[in-house]
């Protein structure tokens, strides 16, 4: 088998992709230029091999932490401010949580829209509405609204 990773090769870049239908987000991890480069080399075989039009609006580089939206999701870098007290050879030190993770987040008016629509209360202010109407229902049939 062929393996899917040559690190010892200097030409290799560590990318990780998602596509969806004609979408897709290429993550580069390495310089800006090697960015840049990529992303040429896409765009040159997406307009020459496949006879397909690249739509600008849609394409750009950016620094993960500024995030990416991502089919109505936001693909960014995890804030790395919370920190940990971790006993360390007998001391006791601070450490940084989530450093460099990189996580999906749901846009705030996304979720506010979909607790409205489902009549789950208020996202805005995190108050739940009561919902007399469940009241008598079974527990299955309770279950099943939600």
């Amino acid at each position: 088998s062929i393996p899917s990773q040559v690190m010892n090769d200097p030409n290799f870049r560590r990318m990780y992709y998602v596509r969806y239908a004609d979408d897709f987000v290429i993550g580069v991890i390495g310089s800006k230029k090697d960015a840049e480069h990529i992303s040429r080399q896409v765009r040159n075989f997406i307009t020459t091999s496949l006879g397909l039009e690249v739509n600008e609006a849609k394409t750009r580089i950016r620094h993960i932490s500024e995030g990416v939206n991502f089919l109505g999701y936001e693909i960014r870098q995890a804030d790395a401010k919370k920190l940990l007290k971790q006993k360390m050879q007998g001391r006791h030190a601070l450490r940084r949580s989530t450093t460099g993770i990189v996580q999906l987040f749901v846009p705030d008016n996304i979720a506010a829209k979909f607790c409205h629509q489902k009549k789950y209360g208020c996202y805005e202010n995190v108050k739940a509405v009561h919902r007399s109407s469940l009241q008598n229902l079974s527990e299955a049939e309770i279950v099943l609204t939600f």
